[in-house]
């Protein structure tokens, strides 16, 4: 059984968060578009979980986006965005990825160890996907989240560039200290 938080918390009024690398994000606030692709920058293929259609990947765990951002990454951003104004536009398809434990990193195992299907231990991305690009993206957008390390990549970045100078001082970009896979 859930308690009330969990169930308000599933809901349309949740946030969503994509995970992507500091790079990844500058096309994306430039562009203002956040592309649907067959594969992701971690080399995942849809075809292994689908029916090969292109997707964005969100989830509702803040901690699992991340979690995949930083999957090889210093400087993450995770894009924070308003589920009831996309699900107006766009189709938000939930994904059962419930999985058993095998060999995570202690990180991962950790935090999903909690997680019991049939008495075995597991993690679940929570995750929801999208069909094609989102644009304007912006529109969708609740907050640009970045570490600390980002921050000041990209505030060197921004002395020659005007485009990073720009994201800089983009009013949805918020800094966040991340402290072992949480912010």
């Amino acid at each position: 059984m859930i308690s009330f938080k969990q169930f308000l918390s599933e809901g349309r009024d949740a946030p969503l968060y994509h995970g992507t690398d500091i790079q990844s994000l500058k096309q994306i606030i430039s562009n203002d578009v956040l592309k649907a692709n067959k594969e992701n920058h971690n080399g995942f293929v849809a075809k292994r979980e689908g029916d090969g259609r292109p997707f964005i990947a969100l989830s509702r765990d803040i901690k699992h986006s991340i979690w995949f951002a930083g999957n090889g990454n210093d400087k993450i951003a995770v894009i924070k965005l308003d589920q009831r104004k996309l699900a107006q536009r766009y189709r938000i398809e939930p994904i059962h990825t419930w999985k058993p434990e095998k060999s995570r990193t202690p990180m991962y195992r950790d935090r999903y160890s909690h997680i019991k299907v049939s008495g075995r231990i597991g993690y679940n991305e929570f995750e929801e996907r999208v069909y094609s690009n989102i644009s304007p993206l912006d529109k969708y957008v609740s907050e640009y989240l970045v570490n600390e390390e980002a921050i000041n990549w990209m505030k060197n970045e921004a002395l020659d560039d005007p485009q990073w100078n720009y994201i800089v001082k983009h009013p949805k970009l918020k800094t966040h200290k991340l402290v072992k896979g949480g912010w």
